[in-house]
């Protein structure tokens, strides 16, 4: 190409002096599972290496309280908040008004107060000014409404029954809401899914959706504003205004915009939502069983029938445990002593586990008792939802948080469904 011209030149010395622009902020605020904040910085450092311009912060909860300057300053700069189960009172109040500037907000198994800030490009939760939340369009909502048992206390799994295939059903919806809503599914899937892998692809599709790469819109500023200079009016009306533009970035020295890097986003790596877990199963590299009768039938030829268990009695008791099902993912170490410890103290361990706001359905639906099994083959039906081949059991142990129906702990709509809860048990 020919020398620039010299405005073009004093406009190159110009843009090299600027300062390389700041990283776009994201910040994590973690609740109820402070056991994953090492695996979300991991994965914050791996976000870094993928998208540079990506700044990702993670707090726990106790930081509100224990850093809260520090808390306050991230979120300051921050262009999104991310929160997940966080219920403090003080602390969704608080946070309620630090993040009301960001733009962007994901907010998933929280206080209904702080989930009201959600808010991703279009889509948002916040109350409408009837009281009533705007939610989705009516085309997503009849979508929604296919979903579900039609039980209030199933509300909730029916969502997470939604998620799995949600997103592929919105594309065919129109509007940009439906995509806001897609994006805000797309990243809870991956959330949800949990683990490392999946956490940074989570954020790397927020990236890839509403973080641009500060860097190459810059360098299209640059080329915009330097094209009058170095290249002519005649040379834009003979190559067209994109070759206009590119010409006049590659006589700046900038780099293409086309060429900057892209966020490609892997396939989520899914565990079932219900499964049942065993060590032995983890330790062999199994697929989860993903109905107890499929898991008896391994237990029975694998555990007992191989002598694994020496001292289970025959007519030994079956205890269902409910386990939280990030714990199987992150394989937290005390699920296998505590399904050891059962076998050792003559019990046969059904170790269920689920994301939470379904344990219900698992103790209303898949499991029964001898009583409830006499009762029906006396004419007495009083769940209607119990499968067929539901497993006896002799006890329930829950180490997902009580109470049985409501999600969370803290979560309020638990005291509306207590006596939800005492029907089923």
């Amino acid at each position: 190409p020919p020398p620039p011209a010299p405005a073009a030149t004093a406009a190159a010395d110009d843009f090299g002096a600027l300062p390389p622009p700041p990283p776009r902020r994201i910040v994590l605020i973690s609740g109820f599972e402070s056991f994953n904040v090492k695996l979300y910085r991991k994965a914050a450092k791996s976000l870094a290496r993928r998208c540079p311009w990506v700044e990702l912060v993670v707090f726990s909860d106790r930081d509100i309280e224990n850093n809260r300057e520090e808390v306050a300053a991230a979120l300051e700069g921050a262009e999104v908040f991310f929160g997940s189960l966080l219920f403090d009172f003080d602390q969704v109040e608080w946070l309620q008004a630090a993040v009301a500037r960001i733009p962007t907000r994901f907010v998933f198994e929280s206080a209904l107060e702080l989930m009201s800030t959600t808010s991703v490009g279009s889509f948002d939760m916040k109350p409408a000014p009837d009281g009533q939340k705007p939610g989705p369009p009516p085309a997503v909502k009849a979508i929604l409404a296919k979903f579900g048992s039609g039980k209030e206390e199933d509300k909730l799994v029916g969502y997470l029954s939604f998620l799995k295939i949600g997103p592929a059903l919105l594309r065919v919806v129109p509007g940009r809401k439906a995509r806001d809503l897609r994006n805000w599914l797309t990243v809870y899937g991956y959330w949800n899914q949990g683990g490392g892998g999946n956490v940074e692809e989570a954020f790397a599709f927020v990236a890839q959706q509403y973080l641009t790469d500060p860097a190459a819109d810059a360098a299209a500023a640059r080329a915009a504003a330097a094209t009058d200079d170095a290249v002519g009016t005649a040379r834009d009306e003979k190559r067209g205004l994109l070759g206009g533009l590119m010409g006049a970035a590659r006589t700046l020295g900038v780099k293409d915009p086309s060429s900057t890097v892209t966020v490609t986003i892997q396939p989520m790596k899914e565990t079932p939502a219900l499964g049942v877990y065993h060590p032995d199963i983890a330790r062999a590299g199994l697929p989860w069983p993903t109905s107890v009768k499929e898991y008896l039938a391994w237990y029975d030829a694998d555990r007992v029938g191989l002598g694994a268990v020496p001292n289970l009695p025959v007519d030994a008791p079956v205890v269902a445990v409910l386990l939280y099902r990030k714990h199987v993912i992150t394989q937290q170490p005390y699920l296998a002593d505590l399904v050891h410890a059962l076998e050792e103290a003559g019990v046969k361990p059904v170790p269920i586990f689920i994301n939470g706001v379904e344990a219900h359905t698992v103790v209303r639906d898949l499991l029964t008792t001898e009583h409830e099994q006499a009762r029906r083959a006396a004419g007495v039906e009083e769940i209607d939802s119990l499968v067929p081949d539901a497993a006896v059991v002799d006890a329930v142990v829950s180490t997902v948080g009580f109470p049985l129906v409501g999600g969370p702990a803290g979560s309020m709509e638990a005291g509306r469904q207590a006596e939800v809860a005492k029907a089923i048990l």
